[in-house]
This record gives structure tokens, C-alpha cells and sequence, in this order.
């Protein structure tokens, strides 16, 4: 009874990352922590469907997993979609990991985002770095360590259930509901190898809104540096024609813009919780 009690009591807090990897990734993924920390959730259900994105986002995203007190359990989701490259990276890092039916996981060889072709001095740092990055979380999430190095050096890529009987994912499903309950009672560990067991508890859906939609579009590469370029120009005419204030406050708005994009900023601009505030002035 008291066991029933808990689990209605319980919640899990439900989103999707249906985009390439980016700043707004990173930035949903933490406000959905927070929500959950305010919900008292004891869970996180993350729904996958992605071919990749961004090292550096996909860096900071596997840091807040890791260091998460609230479990994540990441799905790849619909049936027919795939993790690819910074997605299967992730998939490594969560608690729970699992695919549904006709998905699958993989490739994750290192790539210039802008397209040009990497030296192989920096190709087999960038490789060798990735490896060691990504054989550390499966040791810790108990997975194999030998597709986590394939992945990266051979681009190999494989089926959910193909995952699942070489220990690459933990569970494949049929259903959202089917994975959800296979993973409650699954046993983990933290970081400091104290181990836990998830709880799964009544979802609620974590909605994207328009502060994703414009972090996304700004951190597409050829976006980002063009809004940097961009702020550059117009600081230069403000400075050089003191008082025209347009090309100022524009330029001075690209240059927020592209430093979010970059990393170089939160989109909480010190600590300002509304980020629609930059996009009504933008």
C-alpha cells in the first residue's frame, strides 16, 4: 500500500529533443531539471530523435546528466528514429537508457561543423579526447565500452536491439509506456558510486516554447557567425557615428545573440529568467 501510495504521489517530467544538439538543447535540458527539482519529480523521461549537433553542447549535456540528482531516462522516440552522433553520446550518459522499435544509435566520429575538412593532427585529438570522454560514462552507466570507442573511430551504428543484446542501451520497447515501466526499479549509480533505484511516477509534459525555438535557430553555425559579424558591423557604425543609437542597440542585441550561440553567455542573461525580453526588443 505504502508502495502505491509513493508511485501516485510521484511524477516524472516528460520533453523531447526532436532537433540537432545545440544551445537550446542545453538550455531546455536545464530548465526541465529545474521544473522537476520544483515539481519534486523522481525522474526525467527525455524522448530522442536527433542526428547530432554540437561537441560543445553535447559536453555541457552530458556534464548535467552526470551531475543530475534527478534520474534521466532517455528513450529514442518514435519508432523509425534514430540517435545519431551527439545524440548516442548523450544516450551514454543517462541513467536509463532504451530505444523504441526501428530505431537506431551511432555514428559519432568527430566532424567540422562547418563542413571543412578537419587536419588529421587535430582529427585524431578530437577522436582520441572523445573516446576516453565517452569510455568513462559507460564505465560509470555500466555499458560497453567497446561500441562507445566504436562509434567514434569506425562511425559504426547499430539497431536498438542490437544495442540491447551487446549492453550498448539498457532496454528496447514496443511503447513509451512498455519502456517506462521496464525502467522503473532499474538500479544506478551516482558519481560517487552510490547506488539508486528510479521511480517513475504520474508524466508531465514539459513544453517547448518560443525561447528554445530562438536558441535553436541562432546556434545553427552559419546563423551564429553571422549574427557575430553582423554586431561587429553595426558597433563599428555606432562607435564611428556616435548617437545614431540604432545600429547600437542592434548590434549590441546580435552580439547577446551569437554569444549564446557560442557559450559564451547563459540564455538567462544574468540570472534574468526571461529571455523573450532580448527577443520583443530584438
Amino acid at each position: 500500500m505504502q508502495s502505491m501510495k509513493k508511485l501516485f504521489l510521484s511524477c516524472t517530467m516528460a520533453f523531447s529533443v526532436q532537433d540537432t544538439i545545440g544551445a537550446g538543447t542545453f538550455d531546455l535540458i536545464e530548465r526541465v531539471s529545474e521544473k522537476a527539482k520544483i515539481e519534486k519529480c523522481d525522474s526525467i523521461f527525455m524522448r530522442i530523435n536527433t542526428p547530432g549537433g554540437s561537441l560543445q553542447s553535447t559536453r555541457l549535456i552530458t556534464e548535467h546528466i552526470l551531475a543530475s540528482p534527478v534520474p534521466f531516462l532517455c528513450l529514442i522516440s518514435p519508432a523509425g528514429g534514430h540517435a545519431g552522433s551527439a545524440g548516442a553520446i548523450i544516450l551514454q550518459a543517462c541513467h536509463v537508457s532504451g530505444g523504441l522499435t526501428a530505431t537506431n544509435l551511432g555514428a559519432a566520429t568527430p566532424v567540422s561543423g562547418t563542413g571543412q575538412e578537419i587536419s588529421p593532427d587535430l582529427r585524431n585529438k578530437l577522436i582520441n579526447d572523445t573516446v576516453s570522454w565517452l569510455e568513462a560514462m559507460t564505465d560509470l552507466r555500466g555499458r560497453n565500452q567497446e561500441f562507445s570507442k566504436k562509434i567514434i573511430t569506425e562511425g559504426k551504428a547499430v539497431t536498438t536491439d542490437e544495442a540491447v543484446k551487446m549492453k550498448a542501451l539498457d532496454y528496447s520497447a514496443t511503447t513509451e509506456a512498455e519502456f517506462l515501466e521496464k525502467a522503473a526499479g532499474h538500479k544506478y549509480f551516482d558519481q560517487e558510486k552510490v547506488q539508486h533505484l528510479v521511480v517513475v511516477g504520474e508524466l508531465k509534459e514539459f513544453a517547448k516554447d518560443i525561447r528554445y525555438k530562438v536558441i535553436q535557430w541562432i546556434s545553427e553555425p552559419e546563423w551564429a557567425y553571422l549574427f557575430f559579424m553582423g554586431s561587429l558591423l553595426l558597433l563599428y557604425a555606432e562607435f564611428s557615428n556616435p548617437g545614431l543609437f540604432v545600429p547600437g542597440v542592434a548590434g549590441a542585441i546580435l552580439m547577446i545573440l551569437s554569444l549564446i550561440a557560442f557559450h559564451k553567455l547563459e540564455a538567462s542573461l544574468g540570472g534574468q529568467e526571461n529571455f523573450l525580453s532580448i527577443v520583443k526588443v530584438f
